[in-house]
């Protein structure tokens, strides 16, 4: 009655509960009511006594029907708090790794009936055993082992065709051996069957919820799509995990989508290749064709489009949980898919566009419910999103590489913390910071412009100590990148945060020093040595740590061998990336060394680390030797020579020493320049210098290339001598490390005595002698190998004689010897690269004129040449290309192929200097209308106007768009010409104004005829670009404009070319530019109605 005891109105609810669910009863709302009849709110039972009844529920095995019934309706009655405990319970059995580990020889012996064997060889063994056994004679004429066994094979046979069974007799040993079998056998099965037993009580009781769906059970989907697909690689969960996985859709997807909701499983399990049989009449279509499908349809689902005006229409995303169903599709096409045509390059574009809309989803600020909005980006999978992001940045081509970008700062963008945004979890973050770390420039850029939106949810030192230590440390390597532009963001990004060194960071940054991927490695030795550079008492400590992990990474463990002398295992690989890392970062570090700590690291490096067995390793050691003596050679001549001279006079005559004796060589030639030029040592030391010459290594040659310079004033008198025999082997010697050092040594010299030793030791009539010869290739070879390195180490000196060089050089680009056109490319990089604005001046005419010449051969040589001016430095590179680009556009058509070619490779030879990754990822697009100007131009505007620019357009990405919108603007069509107007409206704030000064020209004319075109949209589009460019460029670059503005506006014949020049003026009025304004008013007076009417 309802006066009776509470207590004992509760506990015979409790036992009701159960009971009143039983599936006879068929009545789900039963207990509900009983309880409202008890006077009991269920909802205040449920919440009270929720421990209570999920350990009478869930703890029973296996669980019957009438607790799984209960479970439906406590799910309905109180979602809030049953639910989360009913997913957790469910994920966590699902994430036992038992269930991953299951093998299907394990699965097999689960099936197979207990008692029965499933491994039956020692069955077969004995059976074989016993064929041979049986009856066997001696071997002898009359009976061979090989007849006797046939034999007894075919009474076996004929004995199983008339169903006659013989026991097999089992030794001892292998009844011993079948129930060892046996038992392993059955325990196994016992444990597969407890798996398999836990998993369907788990998987009833997801069923259970899932029939009532009730309110907020979408939100846990994307936990169990988590847990779910691991195990469908497992043949004992796969089985069971298919239809609970194929139900999910109906929980999360809008009713019009349902069935699209079933296709995408369909295919998502079809891509997973699961460890069980699939549904026949999904698997009709062809794969590729299903997933070609099922992400256009996607797309056309869940992107919106864009209308003329730039508003969104049409449909609207999917919820975060749905979004999460079909993730997993949409990361299997992204990182299976061959990028190998443009179909399907377009059907990974697709599901990046679906992702990055997904990466944009926001919470209703309205939201007052306790749910999580699932509308908002809190139940994405953000991690997995941005480690897939991440893989396809470092991966993709470069035009997915720019979508992945932006689809990754979209996502830090919706974790950032803001309004209607998610909290940034540790996961993503560690993310991030570990693509910091990537091999590729692109991935490093998007981490950190991913960091930069999250800047309000990441961890300080202060905060959390660990993560926040972390961070800085990533942070500060990132700050030394190779790259200039990621430098700069993460010089912001530190700024920003107000982040500042902490003493224990130099311990830290060795493991940067040491690490795998080379751009860490070179950041982490510079972050390192600017770290020691604030705290200097820790540098002896770094020095000595350096150079134990060096021993400890030199050291390899020899193969082990087993007791014959065989190789069980081989050496580990040679840890050649982490004794490099050391080199750099005693290079970097040499320079913080006190005089003290100067000796002993040249006892380092002389002999041990110099004679590394990796020539990488010994390569970077010479480079931090040289380094160090650069720095503190002078104060150290006395205490280095010494060391130096000691081991050249006791080293063994031995092969193995010749790398260090090179090495010691060159640093005994660095440190010379510090002795006084009248010492006896210099000359002997000069010698061995030139002698180091013929050594096969460019670094060797280089660096005595370096050296020579400053001992030439000791050996003034023997240095024609010299030049002459270096001449001879340059010119002459048959091998070809003794003919490019011959070369490195004759620019060193040079370099000494000073430019006029080029006349003086007739040097440059002997190399033009040279390469003019035409019987003997070497000496053309040899010749140019000195041109090359003349510019290379003379640099702007060299200038004068580049004029008198290039025709030679363009005669060679078309050599008849591969080698010497070989040759020829390396010479012009040269030439290029070390030009000066003057330098182009002077060698840009005689080019373009060499153009004209009707000789093909000289055409394509000078085509490449041209090509190689994108090798000039970049202040040269904005001022050349806008000359060169138009020209070389133009010998596309030319008649001979090989010259066509030629401007091809050319033009893809600037193309690849592009540093602009948004250009470089349309650079194709752009090529394709430079080579067909009248099919590929609309679509190449098309592809630029679609383009979203993070970074600056630089004067190579300039030099390829310009001469296509010059051309556009001559189009008939109206749509092409109304892009070119856009597109120059929109230059003037993505690229500096010197870089495009030199296209104003060209361009003006063209946005002149479209002020004044008959189409009031062009007009409009010109009128708003004329505004653009005179804000970005100044008034002063129009002088001839604004009386031509102002003569159309009072022309009479046209209305058409008054209107347009009045909307030119308008834009041109709207900017803050006070002079121009009396001569206006002062038309204005004089033009009366004309005017009104423009």
């Amino acid at each position: 009655g309802p006066d009776a005891d509470p207590e004992e109105k509760e506990k015979l609810a409790l036992e009701m509960l159960l009971v009143s669910n039983h599936p006879s009863l068929g009545q789900p709302g039963l207990w509900p009511a009983l309880l409202i009849k008890m006077k009991l709110d269920p909802e205040e039972f449920v919440t009270k006594h929720l421990g209570n009844i999920f350990d009478r529920i869930i703890t029973q095995r296996p669980m019957n029907k009438s607790s799984l019934n209960a479970v439906g309706v406590l799910s309905v009655l109180s979602p809030g708090r049953v639910l989360p405990q009913v997913i957790s319970t469910i994920s966590t059995s699902l994430e036992n790794p038992a269930l991953g580990q299951v093998t299907l020889e394990e699965f097999a012996i689960m099936k197979t009936p207990e008692g029965e064997l499933y491994d039956k060889s020692i069955l077969q063994s004995a059976q074989q055993d016993s064929l041979k056994k049986a009856n066997m004679k001696r071997e002898n004429k009359a009976y061979s082992f090989k007849e006797q066994i046939i034999e007894l094979e075919l009474k076996e046979e004929i004995k199983k065709k008339k169903g006659i069974k013989e026991e097999v007799q089992l030794t001892s040993k292998q009844k011993e051996m079948l129930n060892a079998q046996m038992e392993k056998e059955s325990r196994t099965r016992k444990q597969l069957k407890e798996l398999d037993d836990e998993l369907e009580s788990m998987l009833g009781l997801l069923d259970a919820v899932l029939k009532r769906n009730p309110p907020g059970l979408s939100q846990y989907i994307p936990a169990l799509v988590g847990s779910f697909l691991p195990l469908l690689k497992s043949p004992l969960a796969a089985p069971r995990i298919k239809t609970p996985f194929l139900s999910l859709a109906s929980c999360v997807m809008p009713a019009h989508l349902k069935t699209f909701g079933t296709l995408v499983s369909h295919v998502t399990l079809r891509l997973m290749k699961p460890e069980c049989d699939l549904d026949e009449s999904w698997c009709q279509e062809d794969l590729p064709t299903a997933v070609h499908r099922v992400v256009n349809l996607l797309h056309a689902n869940t992107v919106p489009g864009r209308t003329s005006k730039g508003e969104v229409t049409g449909p609207v995303p999917l919820s975060a949980p749905a979004f999460s169903l079909v993730f997993p599709l949409l990361k299997m096409v992204l990182l299976e898919t061959p990028n190998d045509s443009e179909e399907k390059e377009e059907l990974l574009v697709k599901a990046l566009q679906t992702i990055t809309v997904h990466a944009q989803l926001r919470s209703s600020a309205n939201n007052q419910s306790s749910l999580v909005d699932e509308n908002g980006p809190e139940l994405l999978p953000r991690t997995d999103m941005l480690l897939l992001l991440t893989k396809v940045i470092g991966t993709g081509s470069p035009r997915l590489q720019v979508l992945a970008s932006n689809a990754l700062t979209a996502l830090c963008a919706s974790s950032s913390g803001e309004d209607g945004c998610a909290y940034a979890e540790q996961e993503e973050i560690d993310v991030l910071l570990q693509a910091l770390q990537s091999p590729c420039m692109n991935v490093r850029d998007a981490a950190l412009r991913g960091l930069m939106e999250l800047q309000m949810v990441l961890p300080t030192p202060d905060s959390d100590e660990k993560n926040g230590l972390n961070l800085l440390r990533r942070l500060w390597v990132v700050n030394f990148d190779r790259e200039e532009e990621i430098r700069k963001l993460a010089e912001r990004l530190w700024e920003s945060m107000g982040l500042e060194l902490q003493p224990d960071i130099c311990s830290v940054l060795i493991k940067d020093v040491i690490h795998y991927e080379e751009a860490v490695r070179q950041a982490g030795a510079e972050a390192l040595s600017k770290a020691v550079e604030q705290y200097r008492s820790q540098t002896r400590d770094v020095m000595t740590k350096l150079m134990e992990i060096y021993q400890e990474k030199l050291y390899r463990p020899p193969p082990v061998l087993d007791a014959l002398g065989r190789v069980i295992s081989e050496s580990p690989p040679d840890q050649w990336e982490a004794r490099c890392g050391i080199a750099l970062a005693l290079n970097k570090l040499s320079q913080h060394l006190d005089s003290s700590q100067v000796k002993p690291l040249f006892q380092f490096f002389v002999p041990d680390a110099l004679n590394d067995r990796s020539p990488e390793v010994r390569k970077c050691m010479l480079d931090a030797a040289l380094s160090a003596l650069n720095t503190h050679g002078k104060d150290s001549v006395n205490s280095l020579l010494p060391v130096f001279e000691e081991f050249l006079k006791n080293a063994p005559n031995d092969a193995s020493y010749d790398a260090v004796r090179q090495s010691v060589v060159i640093l005994m030639g660095s440190l010379a320049k510090h002795l006084d030029k009248s010492d006896p040592k210099v000359k002997p030391i000069v010698a061995k210098l030139i002698a180091a010459l013929s050594t096969p290594s460019q670094q060797v040659q280089e660096s005595v290339a370096g050296c020579l310079p400053p001992l030439v004033p000791a050996i003034k008198e023997d240095a024609g001598g010299m030049i002459q025999k270096l001449m001879q082997l340059l010119l002459e010697s048959d091998k070809y490390a003794e003919r490019k050092g011959a070369a490195y040594g004759l620019a060193g010299l040079v370099k000494g005595l000073g430019i006029l030793s080029l006349k003086q030791q007739e040097m440059m009539a002997t190399l033009t002698d040279a390469i003019q010869d035409k019987k003997n290739f070497r000496r053309r070879e040899g010749a140019l190998f000195a041109f090359e390195m003349l510019c290379t180490m003379l640099g702007k000196l060299f200038e004068p004689y580049v004029v008198h060089v290039l025709p030679h050089l363009l005669l060679c680009f078309g050599d008849g010897n591969q080698y010497v056109r070989e040759a020829a490319d390396d010479c012009a990089k040269a030439v290029m690269s070390n030009l000066s604005a003057h330098g182009v001046k002077l060698v840009l005419p005689s080019l373009l004129a060499a153009l004209e010449e009707e000789s093909w051969r000289t055409k394509a040589g000078s085509v490449e040449l041209l090509g190689a001016m994108a090798y000039c430095a970049p202040k040269q590179l904005s001022s050349c290309l806008p000359n060169i680009v138009p020209k070389l556009t133009e010998v596309l058509t030319d008649s001979h192929v090989k010259v066509q070619k030629a401007g091809q490779q050319a033009l893809r030879q600037i193309g690849s200097v592009i540093r602009n990754p948004e250009i470089l990822a349309i650079a194709p697009v752009l090529l394709d209308a430079l080579t067909d100007p009248s099919r590929k131009t609309q679509k190449c505007l098309q592809t630029l106007l679609d383009t979203k620019f993070v970074h600056f357009i630089d004067a190579p990405s300039l030099a390829l768009i310009m001469p296509i919108v010059q051309r556009a603007f001559q189009d008939r069509s109206t749509d092409t010409r109304k892009m070119a107007a856009q597109i120059i409206g929109n230059m003037y704030s993505l690229t500096d104004q010197k870089d495009l000064a030199p296209y104003l020209p060209s361009v003006t004319p063209g946005l002149k005829a479209s002020l004044l075109d008959p189409v009031p949209e062009v007009r409009t589009v010109s009128a708003k670009a004329l505004g653009a460019m005179v804000k970005g460029m100044g008034e002063s670059c129009f002088e001839d404009l604004l009386p031509w503005l102002m003569e159309t506006l009072t022309y009479e014949q046209s209305s058409v070319d008054r209107s347009g020049a009045a909307q030119g003026r308008n834009n041109w009025l709207c900017l803050p530019m006070e002079l121009s304004s009396p001569s206006f008013l002062f038309t204005s007076s004089k033009t009366g109605t004309r005017l009104c009417m423009g």
